[in-house]
């Protein structure tokens, strides 16, 4: 797994491919305290959507897999609150860096996010409600 960074005792590695997405961990630790942990994120690549209703898009990843997602319980605060406005929300692209989705006001999500909406659904509405 070779050694991307290493910075505060943070150590990030990528490691293996799978179905051309390769993967990151962080590994946190030299404290006898907290121990040594792993954090994995995937990297997910958004290749397209299709609006099916007001704030609900499907969009499709680079492996193959689709999530239907209803954006408008998260849609709330000084970044997402403005995509409330139908026609914002319909000038949703998809970013050629990052290969996520992108709208004109810079709001973005996470492909891994999108990707694993169903497992983070309900954290993400939870912490959208505290947003002013």
């Amino acid at each position: 797994m070779p050694e991307l960074s290493r910075f505060y005792g943070i150590v990030i590695r990528m490691f293996g491919e799978r179905d051309d997405a390769f993967s990151w961990a962080g590994l946190l630790g030299g404290s006898r305290r907290f121990g040594r942990r792993a954090v994995e994120h995937g990297i997910y690549r958004v290749r397209g959507f299709e609006q099916l209703g007001t704030y609900t898009l499907c969009v499709s990843f680079d492996d193959g897999t689709t999530q239907v997602i209803d954006f408008e319980p998260v849609l709330r605060g000084a970044l997402y609150g403005p995509l409330r406005d139908p026609e914002l929300f319909k000038q949703v692209r998809i970013d050629d860096e990052a290969y996520t989705l992108v709208w004109p006001n810079d709001a973005d999500f996470d492909p891994e996010t999108l990707h694993d909406w169903p497992k983070v659904r309900d954290a993400f509405v939870r912490l959208a409600s505290s947003w002013r």
